[in-house]
């Protein structure tokens, strides 16, 4: 998702995913809602202006290139 710049909501869902949910919001790159917002999450959507959706893109851009799948099967074809 963050590889071709869509805007990324992150509901944790159990303890081992706080902490990468928490580390996409340090980044900048998502936009979390809790369990309990699952209902209201058209109106989470539209308050996303196109200032912050640009913003969480580029970011992503920085974190995420897209090539990962090339990197994987280059080191298990090393191994």
């Amino acid at each position: 998702v963050c590889a071709i710049g869509i805007p990324l909501i992150v509901i944790p869902v159990v303890d081992n995913q706080r902490g990468i949910c928490r580390g996409l919001i340090e980044k900048r790159v998502a936009v979390k809602i809790d369990e309990n917002q699952i209902n209201s999450i058209n109106e989470i959507v539209n308050t996303l202006t196109n200032k912050k959706m640009i913003e969480m893109k580029l970011n992503q851009k920085k974190l995420i290139d897209g090539y990962s799948n090339k990197r994987f099967v280059e080191f298990f074809t090393k191994l």
